[in-house]
């Protein structure tokens, strides 16, 4: 870990890639978190992955390092009074701004932060063992839930796609599916061959937690879904 730290501070190179993962809760302080987090965003390039164990304090170590990226780049970022001779300083300030990519389809508050549900935002994937600890593993699957962020340069050029933030709920010709959506939110929406046509339908049945759903919500949309 101490390589790493001082990998970061003393080399200057840009990568379109970087990924930190299940390492933030191994540092001791806030102040050291901090420190680690601006010096990854001033290696990355492109796109800034960072996973933690999918529990409250994993999500909140993923809000905290969120939030302070978001917040840093809209305070570097904000122009007032730019003119033609601060053409490129307003050029470089672009290139300096930061948005969600994902799993957020905004760049606002998280909902779970605020639904008094302390329910993390997280997500679970299936793997297998590698053999060299455990004996047979031949059959063997585990679950594991994790909570990221994925930060990308730049604006935010058009409206996402909501997501599936919880495993969808099949019933009898329709499906339920909680939502995060661009708006911010947190939408539970019920979807059938009725009221979103039979290829979006088959699509939201075919989804899994963690997926975009292909659809975009408006209110009247909303409205027609829940009716």
């Amino acid at each position: 870990m101490l390589f790493e730290c001082l990998f970061m501070r003393f080399f200057q190179d840009r990568y379109d890639l970087v990924v930190s993962a299940f390492s933030l809760l191994e540092l001791a302080s806030e102040k050291q978190r901090n420190e680690v987090i601006d010096r990854l965003w001033q290696k990355t390039n492109g796109y800034l992955v960072l996973v933690e164990n999918g529990t409250n304090a994993g999500h909140r170590l993923i809000q905290e390092a969120r939030k302070q990226i978001l917040e840093s780049n809209e305070s570097r970022t904000t122009l007032e009074g730019v003119d033609a001779n601060e053409a490129e300083n307003s050029e470089n300030s672009l290139n300096n701004m930061a948005h969600v990519f994902a799993p957020c389809p905004h760049d606002m508050v998280c909902p779970r932060e605020n639904d008094g549900s302390g329910t993390p935002c997280n997500f679970q994937v299936s793997y297998q063992p590698l053999s060299i600890f455990k004996k047979d593993v031949s059959a063997l699957r585990e679950n594991i839930k994790f909570s990221y962020v994925v930060l990308k340069r730049g604006e935010r050029t058009e409206e996402s796609w909501p997501r599936l933030v919880r495993p969808s709920l099949q019933r009898h010709r329709h499906i339920h599916c909680d939502l995060c959506t661009a708006s911010g939110q947190l939408e539970r929406v019920i979807l059938s061959s009725g009221n979103c046509g039979k290829t979006l339908y088959r699509c939201a049945k075919r989804s899994n937690w963690g997926d975009l759903l292909p659809i975009k919500l408006t209110k009247d949309a909303k409205q027609d879904i829940q009716d």
